[in-house]
């Protein structure tokens, strides 16, 4: 009988350390996640530029007239730091409105302008290498139209730098053309179908909260 006690003891003794040296490797790595966790707020400014080419390069019969026009984003974002690299999913709702005048080619005088409302929410899927203050990122960016819904979602890819201040990381980003559909122009008894493209310059400010 003894000894079954004797037995019994040490078994709980080692279940209750095994317990306890479980219970601190999983609190501990609860910490260090969280130390590598953090989130915050962004804010940025946009430089949207159009590019248009007819879909028949041999019937071209109108002149697009669109100057770069700013826009604005205000988002959140989750980042998880691993070291030298990090992984950074964001959202934000960005505004852009880029007006277009249209011009008969043989005939200039005869000019309508064409709203293109590019707002939508943005989904940045963003991984930085950081050295020291100075990060590069890149990230894929999934678009979603808000107020046109005629407009398709796209992808489309962003590349940038950073410096980071205290508690604020300043970007510089160019995002690569997404599609717009823009087709069926008709002036002056002229018709014909255009594919456009919508790049960017973003300049941003994270704050981490």
């Amino acid at each position: 009988m003894k000894n079954l006690y004797q037995i019994f003891n040490f078994g709980m003794k080692n279940l209750i350390t095994k317990f306890c040296y479980i219970f601190l490797f999983f609190h501990s790595s609860e910490q260090i996640i969280a130390q590598r966790l953090s989130y915050g707020i962004s804010a940025g400014v946009h430089v949207s530029n159009i590019n248009i080419q007819p879909l028949d390069l041999a019937y071209d019969p109108f002149i697009f007239n669109s100057k770069p026009q700013n826009g604005y984003h205000i988002g959140v974002y989750r980042r998880i730091g691993l070291g030298l690299i990090y992984f950074e999913p964001q959202c934000w709702f960005t505004y852009l409105n880029q007006p277009l005048n249209i011009s008969n080619r043989l005939n200039v005088d005869s000019t309508f302008q064409v709203p293109i409302d590019l707002s939508h929410l943005d989904f940045p899927i963003e991984f930085g290498l950081k050295i020291g203050p100075l990060s590069a990122l890149y990230a894929p960016v999934f678009s979603m139209p808000i107020f046109d819904i005629s407009q398709p979602s796209n992808w489309s890819n962003q590349f940038g730098v950073g410096l980071k201040l205290f508690r604020f990381q300043f970007n510089l980003r160019y995002q690569s053309p997404f599609d717009i559909i823009f087709s069926d122009i008709s002036l002056d008894n002229l018709e014909t179908n255009y594919r456009a493209q919508a790049s960017q310059i973003i300049i941003s400010i994270f704050m981490k909260i």
